[in-house]
């Protein structure tokens, strides 16, 4: 199986370098903390992070330099470059839009979006989607979207970010040439709105103001609404037990939901919809894809063609029924977000390696949160790995940021679900039998 021992030698090599930048960051701390006094792990763990995102870019620098055509041959497709932004408006400009397929699979919300762009374009009916990439007009429409979507998140992740101006900026300037969102420019996909709208419900349903909360309510049922799975944040708002909230969130998410479809017939719409999400991801679970962060591709990759879907299936449910549990469990705010965002990526069959973005709100979170421990050294290799700014052409198999990518957020849940299962049973087992055990272990852990 050659495929299987590259896989193997690429996920050694990547694991090899983060348990590397895991233990020489231990040493490096306690330099830093003999020398500055005040310098503790919430500063250590954050400069961890900056540093090496700054490191991978600055090999990404060298290696663009060095071979400009390998490189963006790998990241740009000049036939296909932005056509998750045209394909759509060329499938509305359509009698039906379904009826361009399985590919069509878009919700009556963002195919309501990308009408008022036909609308505007004024988009020939049947009109391909390279075509309208190849007018003025068209690339204009989309050089439009990326300022005012690019200018939204700038805005919206300086406002949640902590920390002084300079931080914030080289914050941005890192997390905007990270793999994914490289990737997300290059496909121009609906997900960078999704994103946006996930993290001002963060900050809105954090805001005592209740016209900020209902705000926020609104993004999230915007979000679900285009995407389906944002809808999980919903325990959010079941674990602080806000219930009117839950039931207006949930009326918000039918109308975006429902309304859109009746532009494109009727209620049968809906079922189109439903049966073109069905089919595509009954399609993806057959096959691999070189750019896809999931579960199901990860795993499926090495042995391919040989079909292990059942199993991986029941790893699937598993991880979500797990993630979902534990996020009951864990107190820190970002942790909770983390499993979250997590499920939202790996659980699909298919997840673009742009949806990593999505892991953007955790990211801030953890680097805004307080009181971190030596355990938090590992979650700011991962994240620079999940965020890695660095690309090497992989023949026949995924790509290393893709690699890099997946184990990242698999072993980032994995250690998440398995600490919030830590947690459970250390709560539930303080007064009994293995009481001072359980004490001792989890002062160690602590320290």
């Amino acid at each position: 199986m050659p495929l299987l021992k590259t896989f193997l030698i690429q996920t050694i090599i990547i694991l090899c370098f983060q348990a590397t930048a895991c233990a020489v960051a231990v040493p490096i701390y306690k330099i830093l903390k003999k020398k500055y006094q005040n310098y503790g792990f919430d500063n250590f763990c954050n400069h961890l992070w900056y540093f090496l995102m700054s490191y991978f870019l600055l090999i990404f620098a060298a290696m663009l330099l060095a071979d400009k055509s390998s490189i963006f041959n790998l990241i740009f497709n000049v036939n296909d470059t932005f056509m998750d932004f045209f394909n759509p408006i060329a499938y509305i400009s359509g009698k039906t839009p379904y009826a361009a397929g399985d590919n069509a699979c878009y919700s009556g919300l963002s195919f309501s979006f990308y009408l008022v762009i036909s609308k505007i374009l004024s988009v020939i009916p049947e009109t391909a989607g390279i075509a309208i990439k190849m007018s003025k007009s068209g690339m204009h429409a989309l050089y439009v979207y990326t300022v005012i979507t690019t200018a939204l998140f700038a805005a919206t992740a300086i406002k949640l970010k902590k920390d002084s101006i300079p931080e914030k900026i080289l914050f941005l300037a890192l997390i905007l040439f990270s793999a994914p969102f490289i990737y997300q420019f290059e496909r121009a996909n609906i997900i960078f709105v999704v994103n946006i709208l996930i993290i001002n419900f963060y900050i809105c349903v954090e805001s005592k103001n209740k016209r900020q909360f209902e705000f926020g309510l609104i993004c999230l049922a915007a979000a679900a609404a285009i995407k389906i799975y944002p809808a999980i944040f919903i325990l959010a708002l079941i674990k602080d037990k806000k219930w009117k909230e839950t039931a207006r969130f949930l009326i918000y998410f039918a109308f975006l939901f429902v309304m859109p479809f009746f532009l494109f017939g009727n209620v049968s719409s809906i079922k189109e919809f439903v049966v073109c999400l069905v089919n595509l991801s009954k399609k993806s679970e057959n096959m691999i894809s070189s750019h896809w962060v999931t579960i199901h591709n990860f795993f499926s990759t090495p042995f391919y063609p040989a079909n292990h879907g059942t199993i991986i299936k029941t790893f699937r449910i598993l991880f979500l029924a797990a993630g979902c549990l534990v996020f009951f469990v864990h107190k820190a705010t970002w942790k909770r977000v983390a499993i979250l965002s997590a499920i939202m990526i790996l659980i699909p069959a298919r997840s673009a390696q742009y949806a990593a973005i999505l892991m953007t709100l955790p990211l801030i979170l953890f680097l805004n949160s307080q009181n971190k421990n030596r355990i938090d050294i590992v979650y700011s290799v991962l994240f620079s790995g999940i965020f890695i700014p660095l690309v090497f052409e992989s023949k026949n198999l995924m790509t290393v940021s893709i690699m890099a990518e997946s184990i990242s957020l698999i072993l980032m849940s994995a250690f998440l679900i398995c600490e919030g299962i830590y947690i459970f049973i250390t709560k539930h087992l303080k007064n009994g039998l293995y009481h001072n055990k359980w004490k001792t272990l989890t002062e160690v852990f602590r320290q």
